[in-house]
């Protein structure tokens, strides 16, 4: 929809470990956001998407993180 700002996410990517995910950061982003003139007065609608994907099957770093998740 024109003049409409969708905030989807915060994308995070490690190549090391070869995953990548978006998180909703929306409160702490969109402080920068509206620092940028395009965006100052414009009205932004938080609709973050939650997605944490593998790039590969078996990732480098997978077992790590996913041990690190369960502490």
């Amino acid at each position: 929809m024109a003049g409409k700002v969708i905030y989807l996410g915060r994308l995070d990517a490690n190549r090391f470990l070869e995953v990548a995910s978006i998180h909703d950061n929306f409160e702490e982003d969109i402080v920068y956001l509206k620092k940028d003139p395009l965006l100052a007065n414009a009205s932004i609608e938080n609709k973050a998407l939650e997605v944490r994907e593998w790039w590969l099957k078996d990732a480098t770093g997978k077992k790590l993180l996913e041990r690190n998740r369960v502490n």
